[in-house]
């Protein structure tokens, strides 16, 4: 019969630094927006409901969105063929 051996996890130093950073990060961000978000719906929900009817907020979140949609369509057209040329062909001062 086989012995049991317990196999151990070693996560490197670096690593854990930095998924303590971005715990830390994702926290800040994620707490930050949640009290925004709920903090002024539990306290001034009428409010809320006025200001999302007004047509320069209204205006100001579709143009938001339009940026951010635009945003993402440049780096995926422009980022994805950039990635693959710099990963498959070689130029000078190219590491490895």
């Amino acid at each position: 019969m086989k012995a049991i051996t317990r196999k151990t996890l070693r996560i490197e130093p670096l690593t854990f630094v930095f998924s303590l950073l971005l715990l830390v990060l994702f926290l800040f961000i994620f707490l930050t927006l949640s009290n925004m978000i709920f903090g002024q719906i539990l306290e001034d929900f009428p409010g809320l409901v006025k200001a999302a009817g007004n047509r320069s907020v209204m205006a100001a979140i579709l143009f938001s969105l339009y940026a951010g949609f635009l945003a993402t369509l440049l780096s995926l057209f422009l980022g994805a063929p950039a990635g693959y040329i710099l990963a498959r062909f070689d130029f000078p001062g190219k590491a490895g």
